[in-house]
């Protein structure tokens, strides 16, 4: 089996959850096809782990941008930046996500309010 190959140049996406995971490696990939990536998590240094493996990717690129996504007041200040330095947005991947590793039997009711607000 092959490889599917994908052409994103000049396309510019938001990928929530990007410091690690799977919402990493879609940032890594969607650079590698060309794409401007804004990498969003809550966790910069590992932001800025993900954008360093873009190094010798010569197309796309990823921009490390630490926001806390259950603020709307920081989810307002990522789309003014968007608009200001690019004017658009192509694609947008919701991939933040929490999973405590308990039995939801035994979630206290403030757990389960930051389960929701970030899934």
């Amino acid at each position: 089996m092959g490889t599917a190959q994908f052409d994103f140049n000049g396309e510019l996406a938001i990928i929530s959850g990007a410091s690690r995971g799977i919402g990493r490696q879609m940032a890594i990939s969607f650079a590698k096809a060309g794409a401007t990536v804004i990498a969003v998590d809550r966790d910069l240094v590992a932001l800025k782990q993900t954008s360093a493996a873009t190094t010798t990717i010569s197309s796309g690129s990823i921009v490390p941008f630490q926001l806390d996504i259950r603020d709307s007041r920081q989810v307002v200040k990522l789309m003014e930046f968007v608009n200001e330095n690019y004017g658009k947005l192509d694609i947008l991947i919701n991939n933040a996500a929490v999973a405590p590793k308990r039995s939801l039997r035994e979630y206290p009711e403030s757990l389960w309010e930051k389960v929701y607000d970030i899934n």
